[in-house]
């Protein structure tokens, strides 16, 4: 009831224009802002040629506080935060991530003189 349904996730890189693909199969490219359901987790899958690739999940965890202040408001809001979704929230409202390059010749191999 106090925060709403959605949340609204800023996504940058290093490098910049990275690839990013959603759990929803939407495809972006960083930097780029998405607004999500509170209830949902979201699952990222970083890429761009020449750097390694990062996958990372942002998790939806009940919001404590919000609890707090729906039961001191009376049980009402707790059954329309509950079943909206809004008691949830994201770890992360700000995703940053780095993607580390791909070494030109492999790891072991050192170059003669």
């Amino acid at each position: 009831m106090l925060q709403g349904t959605t949340e609204r996730i800023t996504v940058r890189s290093d490098p910049k224009e990275v690839t990013a693909t959603l759990s929803d199969g939407q495809t972006k490219v960083t930097p780029f802002a998405i607004t999500i359901p509170r209830n949902r987790d979201v699952q990222f899958h970083f890429s761009k040629a020449g750097y390694q690739s990062v996958d990372i999940t942002d998790p939806s965890q009940v919001e404590g506080g919000y609890l707090v202040i729906d039961y001191l408001l009376l049980i009402f809001p707790i059954f329309v935060d509950e079943g909206s979704g809004a008691y949830f929230e994201h770890q992360r409202s700000d995703v940053y991530i780095h993607l580390e390059p791909i070494s030109e010749r492999p790891r072991g191999e050192e170059t003669q003189k």
